[in-house]
């Protein structure tokens, strides 16, 4: 079967067309484009330019083939607020904006976590609906994630899954539903938020105009997958069992494992750990931090110098000379991130990066640090889960971060695939479709087919290898 997957996320979106049968999973077009905001401050997302764009991208891809069906996954947290007919209320604001500082302080952790399994943050989307007027909240028919809000426009139907609602800070865990208690403090309607799905379920087909419009076939349906980026990468994850350790590392970086048992909340307090839901119910115990964001946005500013060469320099350079905090909350949304980069390195090591490689040194190295230490932490929790990390998503395209980690950790690294999210909302596609049987299926099919590369422990810069 042919799958169309789009896969959106906070720096990039993507959209693709995947083969995918019992043999082969192999992404045939794949159209990538920058996730739009709408003002000069970056405070808001471009909804209507994202659609724009999606749907381009979409008719390119449709372009080369057949389609299928269509599946799309997000980041977490944003979402938008439609008023009765379906229109949107304003662009939706993005989960940096400095609006929600200090909100999270309002919740109870010890509460918070019982019900939903989260720790208060100041950017979830609970945190942000405490601070929408009263008259926005009033006017809602309706809550959607910014994955959901394309998912609307394309067959008009209103729905998510429980990977994206368990990011909410609003979903009881313990009942699979909205929390009413919750849903009561941030003062939105029941019957403002969507249904929830289970993975699989066809949400509806394309509307006829956009089947026109893209050039597929009619009748085509829209399956819902692991809305929330991180579960469908987790899905695409190559581990040969149940027992691994996840680091799923785009704009953030997300540390965990899979588990069949929830976290007790008081093990979890304090800790930075959360639960949330993967596909069928399955628990994904992580903590958040921070991704490829910090080096995107400094390459962001260098743009007279390729990344390639400072990526190739970075990584002669000796480990651990400079670090920082990388979880420093100064570096969620600054004004100019390498210029308060430099000044965390002078705080933490008593020097700056004396040139752009060093500081991309500095930075890959600071990461590594917060994922081993998370790592370190999962293991005294829970206990040991396997000698070897899954690294996927946009950092196993990185082999500075994959040999760093590999040695800092003491264990294997086995890195990619590096499209995990675009290739497990497709699996998902194909297996409600009976392309695929399960997750196991999913999994030994994306080892099989994938180029994975393998980092070992080692004190010298090592030679990368490629396991398939």
């Amino acid at each position: 079967m042919h799958a169309m997957a789009i896969d959106l996320g906070a720096t990039s979106g993507r959209v693709a067309r995947v083969h995918v049968d019992e043999s082969e999973l192999r992404v045939l077009d794949l159209i990538r484009f920058a996730t739009p905001t709408s003002d000069s401050r970056g405070a808001r997302w471009d909804f209507e330019e994202l659609m724009t764009l999606t749907l381009d991208a979409a008719r390119q891809v449709a372009d080369h083939g057949p389609i299928d069906s269509v599946g799309i996954d997000a980041w977490g947290a944003d979402y938008g607020l439609l008023e009765r007919g379906g229109s949107l209320i304003g662009a939706p604001f993005r989960y940096r904006d400095t609006r929600t500082r200090g909100v999270s302080r309002r919740f109870d952790e010890r509460r918070t976590r019982a019900i939903t399994g989260l720790m208060p943050h100041d950017f979830s989307t609970a945190a942000q609906l405490l601070t929408e007027p009263k008259p926005t909240l009033g006017r809602t028919a309706k809550l959607l994630s910014i994955g959901d809000l394309v998912a609307y426009r394309l067959t008009g139907h209103a729905a998510t899954d429980c990977s994206w609602a368990s990011t909410t800070q609003l979903f009881d865990l313990r009942t699979l539903g909205w929390s009413a208690e919750l849903l009561a403090n941030v003062g939105i309607h029941r019957n403002a938020m969507p249904q929830v799905q289970p993975c699989g379920t066809v949400r509806g087909e394309l509307l006829p105009h956009l089947c026109d419009q893209l050039g597929v076939a009619g009748r085509t349906p829209l399956v819902t997958v692991a809305g929330h980026d991180t579960a469908s990468a987790i899905v695409a994850t190559p581990a040969g069992s149940d027992d691994f350790i996840y680091i799923s590392c785009g704009t953030w970086a997300l540390v965990g494992v899979e588990s069949a048992e929830r976290l007790p909340a008081e093990s979890a307090l304090g800790t930075g750990f959360v639960n949330e839901l993967g596909v069928d119910g399955v628990s994904t115990i992580h903590r958040n931090a921070a991704g490829l964001w910090l080096l995107n946005q400094c390459l962001g500013r260098w743009t007279d110098t390729p990344a390639d060469p400072l990526l190739a320099a970075a990584a002669v350079l000796p480990a651990g000379q400079l670090v920082f905090d990388s979880e420093d909350p100064r570096l969620f949304a600054p004004e100019d991130m390498p210029t308060l980069i430099a000044e965390l390195t002078r705080e933490r090591s008593g020097r700056g990066p004396a040139n752009r490689a060093e500081m991309v040194r500095a930075i890959i190295d600071s990461l590594v640090l917060t994922f081993v230490r998370a790592i370190e932490d999962l293991e005294a929790m829970l206990g040991t889960r396997g000698q070897a990390i899954h690294l996927v998503g946009g950092g196993a395209a990185l082999p500075i971060l994959g040999r760093a980690l590999a040695t800092a950790a003491g264990r294997t690294v086995l890195a990619g695939p590096v499209e995990a999210s675009l290739l497990g909302n497709a699996l998902l596609q194909a297996r409600a479709l009976g392309s695929v049987q399960d997750t196991p299926a999913c999994r030994a099919l994306v080892s099989h087919t994938q180029t994975v590369h393998r980092y070992e422990p080692d004190q010298q810069p090592n030679p990368r290898e490629d396991t398939a």
